[in-house]
């Protein structure tokens, strides 16, 4: 396989697992079920939503050097929304532990997270795979 094809079926890996990120259930909530980043279009999941489409689109026309920008606004987007998830329980009980637990038990994490934390290593991987050729 061509080296700039491989580069390419990575780039489309990791577009593709950001799109699904997108639409995963990320929390799961006692009494409203999964809610995931493009539940009621939140800013974060139109965001990500076109973050996966241009890197699409980007590796479409194999400019893997712009991968650089999707990857890093992804990152951030994710270690945003977790820290303000977490952020969100402690306001919420108040800094005591016990609710904290009992908050955390009910709200739970779903598989969601998982597609977007590897489209972001994929997208990476690409980028690394696209710099080694070019030295």
């Amino acid at each position: 396989m061509d080296i700039s094809k491989r580069n390419s079926l990575v780039g489309f890996i990791g577009s593709i697992l950001l799109i699904i990120s997108v639409f995963a259930p990320v929390v799961n909530k006692p009494f409203g079920g999964d809610m995931s980043f493009i539940e009621k279009w939140s800013s974060a999941g139109v965001f990500l939503l076109m973050l996966g489409f241009s890197t699409g689109i980007i590796t479409f026309f194999r400019k893997v050097k712009l991968l650089w920008l999707p990857a890093i606004l992804a990152t951030l987007i994710l270690f945003y929304h977790l820290f303000i998830l977490n952020g969100q329980i402690d306001d919420f009980t108040l800094g005591n532990d016990f609710f904290k637990a009992s908050f955390k038990s009910v709200y739970s994490t779903q598989w969601g997270w998982f597609p977007l934390f590897v489209s972001i290593a994929v997208l990476f991987a690409a980028i690394a795979l696209d710099w080694g050729r070019r030295k």
